[in-house]
């Protein structure tokens, strides 16, 4: 499934994926202009493994890269942490896994639509899309 483009609010967004993704275990980010309070946001939630979403981007080697266990309350944390914030500087590109397997991906995120696991229950994706606005399909 594909949630449309149009997202701007990443406080919408990070307060609203516990809500899409309930069974998630983690979040790879990955950006050139992540800014320090968040960059030590995501290091003191480090899950220890090292990130196995491949780099994106063109600016591959100045990327910071992170793999942070998730829960609700990352991610509200994240949402108040976003407040007032440019989406450059919380990240260029993200990724929801449940273990190993792919939830969500983002590339350029804030700019192009969201990528879901087509087993996702529709209902979650149609109230996601209705809380930011935006339309969602199947592909």
């Amino acid at each position: 499934m594909v949630i449309d483009e149009g997202i701007t609010d990443p406080v919408a967004f990070f307060s609203a994926l516990p809500h899409l993704l309930p069974e998630a275990t983690h979040l790879e980010v990955q950006g050139s202009g992540i800014v320090s309070p968040i960059r030590a946001f995501y290091r003191a939630h480090r899950d220890g493994n090292r990130p196995r979403w491949p780099r994106q981007g063109l600016s591959l080697s100045r990327n910071d890269r992170f793999r942070c266990a998730v829960s609700p309350l990352f991610f509200g944390e994240l949402a108040r942490l976003a407040t007032g914030r440019a989406h450059r500087e919380i990240t260029d590109h993200l990724a929801v896994f449940l273990h190993e397997r792919v939830l969500l991906e983002w590339h350029d995120a804030f700019a192009n639509a969201l990528l879901l696991a087509p087993d996702l229950p529709e209902d979650r994706v149609r109230e996601m899309a209705r809380r930011l606005g935006v339309g969602y399909s199947r592909v």
